[in-house]
């Protein structure tokens, strides 16, 4: 590797380190709740009412950074989608956030820290690094029907999926797809009981 990629690799660490930080700084997820979203539900009804496609387009940016640093609360999000924009259009905007950020993390795992884990995960008396070879196994066999399964049956957390993704080699476009599609049926159910 050159001294020049390692060197954006670096910085692009940092860059994310420091979002991170700060996202924990100012407590980001404890907003992602049910006290907070109940309390807070009058405010953004009015605000999605009165600014229709910039509340959509914070829906989505918010739903991004929630999945693309694993914070909790993506559950919240989903179900205040359908509270607030109604079933199909909050499912539809948790898809895409949820998308979104899923890439992100798999671009993450592919270019910055992929080989860290691996090397992490190198030993053979690794629990994780078996855990990373069974993936590799099953995805090996047959990848997008393993793909959409672990997206349809949320066997795994969805984190793991996007770093296992990335680690065993899945082409990027069979990652999005499998993932756009495996998460509609289950964010629409939550989005459905969101809207109430």
């Amino acid at each position: 590797m050159s001294k020049h990629s390692t060197g954006k690799r670096v910085l692009a660490l940092a860059a994310v380190a420091a979002i991170f930080a700060f996202l924990f700084a100012y407590d980001f997820h404890t907003y992602l709740n049910y006290e907070s979203i109940s309390a807070n539900q009058g405010r953004l009804s009015a605000w999605v009412a009165s600014s229709p496609y910039i509340s959509m387009g914070a829906f989505i940016l918010v739903y991004i950074i929630v999945v693309a640093f694993s914070l909790p609360g993506a559950i919240w999000m989903t179900l205040t989608g359908g509270l607030l924009f109604g079933t199909w259009l909050g499912g539809g905007l948790t898809v895409i956030g949820a998308t979104l950020g899923a890439a992100l993390i798999f671009l993450a795992a592919r270019y910055l820290i992929g080989d860290m884990i691996r090397e992490a995960t190198s030993a053979p008396d690794s629990k994780t690094g078996q855990a990373l070879r069974n993936f590799e196994t099953a995805f090996n066999r047959d990848a997008t029907s393993y793909l959409l399964v672990l997206r349809l049956l949320p066997i795994f957390p969805f984190f793991i999926v996007n770093l296992g993704a990335a680690l065993v080699g899945a082409r990027f476009s069979l990652f999005f797809i499998t993932t756009f599609f495996g998460i509609m049926p289950g964010t629409f159910v939550f989005a459905s009981i969101g809207s109430g």
